[in-house]
């Protein structure tokens, strides 16, 4: 019994059991419940009037599925909550997942990889308050991006509810139900398009720019990418989403969303088969792990998901067959991307952009490790030929370091991109920074040059670069 016909998602699900049922030999029967709590039980009625031993179910609603679930129950069927899990019953055997909490993290992972600097717009969203991983997507977004808003990589645009908790680390379901309530999509199309444009009216355009959107599912990240592309204050936007739908998957190779969460339902199909057949056969199930319903624990078995954008849309989508080439258009452009990365030298997982940036800074005229320093650069231009990275000697008419380094800095400053920043006395280095350069980063938590040197840059700029005594800090092959 699965949600509702009337998103992707689950039309994928049904084809998927279909196969694989199809595959095994077994009879099955898959009903729609159109998102009425009511169709839901009547479904699991029918079926159970039918004489099936087991009940795969996917909620709308996960409290509302109690009743469902327990009507099965009493009728000696084995209930499989599926993707949702039905909480607040005891009649639930056996939970079939993502680990969603992780889907979460690995959303708002990837809005705080590709922000730089400080004082980002942060516009959050939510699926709907009436579904479980709803708020388990949240917890894991959320113990991610707390971090980053309270040291000010973010600020939080839409939602008074998370600004009053933002100092907040952990949150309770309570808390987290009061800040869905103002950013709920309701899994909606519409609901989240409008949401969106509400949000922009009511935003400031300093509010938007460049623009960083936490969304829950593929189909509202659509939506809201339509609705934050069509406002001519945004600059750019990266916006989350899961469920690698079609739809998104060509978003993603046009540029339109940012990343999606590939939940391979092909595994979470396999899984919910796999625990209904060993059920059917008398068999033990083997579980992974468990969850709390509110009431009891349910065993659960769990899969893994995987981030996918443009640099891997090829390999994780087409190339593991997940779905066809033929689906999409613009492939051949992606490729060819590839190619000329791959021909350029230029990995991303060094080098942190494909870009064209040039660094220039200022470095101790007289620093015995002036010659690591250089030798370094050109190693690091090695793998990067994109990254241009010019030191100036500072004041030697000197011996405080920190002065020449300013004197240099304060005369040229114009021309330069970056003063250097030793580990010598962080604290009083990180004061001048700040004075100097608003997006400057505390100096203890910057990055060693080379090693990812880029996530320290605003509009190409670099604002902040420590350099280390020993240079076994690099991250080069």
């Amino acid at each position: 019994v699965l949600p509702t016909k009337d998103e992707p998602r689950w039309i994928q699900d049904q084809t998927r059991f279909q196969n694989k049922l199809a595959e095994l030999g077994y009879d099955a029967e898959i009903l729609f419940s159109q998102a009425d709590p009511s169709m839901e039980k009547s479904n699991v009625e029918a079926l159970i009037t039918k004489g099936v031993e087991v009940i795969i179910l996917c909620p709308h609603d996960s409290a509302a599925a109690a009743a469902s679930a327990e009507a099965a129950r009493d009728a000696g069927v084995t209930v499989i909550s599926y993707d949702r899990l039905i909480t607040d019953t005891e009649a639930v055997d056996y939970y079939v997942t993502f680990d969603s909490v992780a889907v979460g993290e690995a959303q708002a992972q990837y809005l705080v990889d590709k922000a730089e600097g400080n004082w980002n717009p942060l516009y959050l969203y939510a699926g709907a308050a009436t579904d479980n991983n709803a708020f388990l997507f949240f917890e894991g977004a959320w113990n991610v991006l707390q971090p980053k808003i309270v040291d000010g990589t973010f600020y939080i645009v839409n939602s008074s509810q998370a600004v009053e908790l933002q100092e907040t680390a952990e949150l309770t379901r309570d808390e987290m139900g009061d800040i869905i309530s103002q950013i709920t999509t309701n899994w909606d199309f519409d609901d989240a398009k409008s949401l969106a444009e509400a949000n922009l009216t009511a935003a400031s355009a300093d509010d938007k720019g460049d623009v960083f959107i936490l969304a829950p599912n593929d189909g509202t990240a659509r939506a809201i990418a339509d609705a934050f592309g069509a406002d001519t204050d945004v600059d750019s936007f990266v916006v989350t989403g899961q469920d690698a739908e079609i739809a998104s998957v060509q978003y993603i190779i046009d540029g339109k969303q940012s990343m999606t969460v590939l939940k391979d339902v092909r595994n979470l199909v396999d899984d919910a088969i796999s625990v209904a057949v060993s059920v059917v056969e008398g068999e033990t199930v083997q579980t992974t792990g468990e969850y709390d319903n509110g009431v009891t624990m349910v065993p659960a078995i769990q899969s893994e998901v995987i981030t996918v954008d443009r640099s891997n849309v090829i390999e994780a989508i087409i190339e593991s067959g997940y779905w066809d080439a033929s689906e999409f258009t613009g492939l051949d452009q992606l490729e060819e991307v590839e190619e000329e990365e791959e021909e350029a030298g230029i990995d991303l997982e060094i080098c942190g952009t494909d870009e064209e940036v040039t660094i220039t800074y200022v470095g101790d005229p007289v620093d015995t490790s002036k010659a690591a320093e250089l030798a370094t650069i050109e190693r690091f231009n090695e793998y990067c030929p994109n990254i241009t990275v010019n030191r100036i000697d500072g004041d030697p008419s000197t011996t405080d370091l920190l002065a020449s380094y300013f004197t240099v800095f304060e005369a040229e400053s114009s021309d330069l991109d970056v003063i250097r920043v030793d580990v010598v006395n962080p604290g009083v280095l990180a004061e001048h920074l700040l004075d100097l350069n608003p997006y400057t980063p505390d100096a203890q938590k910057a990055s060693y040059i080379p090693s990812l040197l880029v996530n320290n840059t605003v509009d190409g700029r670099l604002v902040a670069l420590p350099i280390p005594v020993s240079y076994t800090h690099l991250t080069l092959p």
